[in-house]
């Protein structure tokens, strides 16, 4: 089987591996970015240091804007609202990365995709065969 085939195969095997690299959390960084430079404070959760770091080397640091790591204990989070309820971030617009929205709910995604087909494209991207 070609490489080309068993990435197909794996595609419709697991189809959410392939919802990766869709610019999901660049966008997320840019719109908080855009309410950070309209003055507002703004905390965006990660999963951990090394992604922190990894989008401060590409967006640099942005006035009223905190990039913070999960950590062993999350800051107290409304879930409902999506917002810091404690702390020094209370007062600032949440947001938060999909991988950690995953980490803490898991489960929930699991539960959720228990049952889906495999499917034979993805609405995110398609394996492209070689030029």
């Amino acid at each position: 089987m070609s490489a080309f085939s068993q990435e197909v195969e794996a595609f419709k095997t697991h189809p959410l591996e392939y919802a990766r690299l869709t610019g999901r959390t660049t966008n997320m960084l840019n719109a908080a970015k855009a309410v950070a430079e309209s003055g507002r404070p703004v905390v965006v959760i990660f999963k951990d240091m090394r992604t922190v770091e990894s989008w401060q080397r590409k967006f640099g640091s942005i006035k009223n804007m905190s990039l913070i790591p999960m950590k062993v204990k999350m800051p107290e989070l409304d879930w409902n609202q999506l917002k810091i309820t404690e702390g020094i971030h209370k007062h600032s617009q949440t947001f938060i990365d999909h991988d950690v929205i995953y980490l803490y709910h898991k489960d929930l995604f699991k539960a959720y995709h228990a049952y889906d087909r495999p499917m034979d494209h993805s609405p995110y991207t398609t394996p492209q065969q070689p030029a």
